[in-house]
């Protein structure tokens, strides 16, 4: 029987994410980072989920979605992936795989795994010494999170659990401990190398 994706139910929160075949590079210049954005914008214009946090790496992404009704989230990411796969591989002249596989989902399921969630995602580029500040990675909503002036769903989701977008960057650029960085592995990949 082919995998499935099991329907998120309305209004959780899922992490989403993959990686490029053989942990090859997926976003090669800025251009390629921008691409998948816009694809997935494009793709959410009848807004089946709201975007908490999310960051693209060279050579993966992650998502933490809000489903806002139960729009096949799998059928979703499946096109954003081969309209990807597509453009990189007439791009680069690629051929074969260029995810690793299909896009992996977990349910976030309580509030102190959303916020690890979120801290974790918006580390990436700092764990990875691509940046020195994490509001400085472009490739990620962390600088429209900061931003006052920022979309509904930012402001619902982080002043549920602060009262100021200062409180915020504080949380992230507080870090995580190897011990909490483990632990959000381990919840989020079931191992603690991923």
């Amino acid at each position: 029987m082919p995998y499935r994706t099991p329907k998120p139910p309305e209004n959780s929160l899922v992490h989403i994410y993959n990686r490029g075949n053989n942990r090859m590079t997926l976003f090669r210049t800025k251009t390629d980072f921008q691409w998948f954005i816009e694809k997935i914008n494009r793709l959410n214009l009848y807004d089946t989920f709201g975007v908490i946090a999310f960051c693209l790496m060279p050579n993966h992404y992650h998502f933490l979605l809000k489903i806002k009704s139960e729009n096949s989230l799998t059928k979703f990411f499946h096109r954003a992936q081969l309209a990807y796969a597509k453009y990189f591989n007439r791009k680069y002249g690629h051929r074969g795989h260029v995810f690793e596989s299909r896009f992996k989902a977990k349910l976030i399921t309580d509030d102190k795994h959303a916020l690890a969630v979120c801290r974790y995602i918006h580390l990436n580029p700092i764990r990875s010494a691509l940046v020195d500040k994490p509001e400085l990675w472009d490739f990620s909503n962390l600088k429209d999170v900061f931003n006052p002036e920022t979309k509904k769903i930012y402001r619902e989701f982080y002043s549920h659990y602060f009262n100021t977008v200062r409180e915020y960057k504080d949380f992230v650029n507080s870090g995580m401990e190897d011990r909490e960085l483990q632990s959000i592995k381990s919840y989020l990949f079931g191992t603690t190398t991923s």
